[in-house]
């Protein structure tokens, strides 16, 4: 199992494929994925 904590500053990087700000949404589907983790704080 593997897993990584979110931190405030995630959501303010600019995401390179939309030009926007991430989301917990775009993060969420990053990690699970593209990485393939089981648990995200």
């Amino acid at each position: 199992m593997k897993g990584t904590v979110v931190r405030g500053g995630n959501l303010r990087k600019i995401n390179p494929n939309t030009g926007k700000r991430n989301t917990v949404v775009d993060i969420v589907g990053f990690f699970r994925n593209y990485i393939g983790l089981d648990y995200i704080f």
